[in-house]
């Protein structure tokens, strides 16, 4: 089990290489594997500027010492050189939040998808 969760861990890692340092980095989506992924981007020393939901019970709390958002939000404070980063274990749901988020204005660039 060790062994398949530091694949995990390295495969997702690999995937924020393309993270500049001063990008802001925005969460979406409240869940279990968000929690892991802010535990992986922490061993990068990543900062994670907001997490983003639109569950309106969600709004403007705080998860893991991180602000709970909504999308849009979102669509007024990212910039060019930022990114979102999308955790779910389903590909209908990263797929649909991926033309959700490209619908508001995101560009497929600044989209980053951990699927679990």
């Amino acid at each position: 089990i060790l062994i398949y969760r530091d694949v995990i861990i390295s495969t997702k890692l690999n995937l924020v290489k393309k993270i500049k340092g001063n990008s802001n980095l925005y969460l979406f989506c409240y869940s279990k594997f968000t929690s892991a992924t802010i535990k992986i981007l922490k061993q990068k020393s990543k900062q994670i500027t907001y997490i983003v939901d639109d569950n309106k019970n969600l709004l403007g709390k705080f998860f893991q010492k991180i602000k709970i958002i909504n999308t849009n939000k979102l669509i007024k404070d990212i910039k060019e050189k930022d990114f979102c980063i999308t955790s779910n274990h389903r590909d209908i749901t990263l797929k649909n939040i991926n033309k959700n988020l490209i619908s508001k204005g995101l560009k497929q660039k600044q989209l980053v998808f951990f699927k679990y």
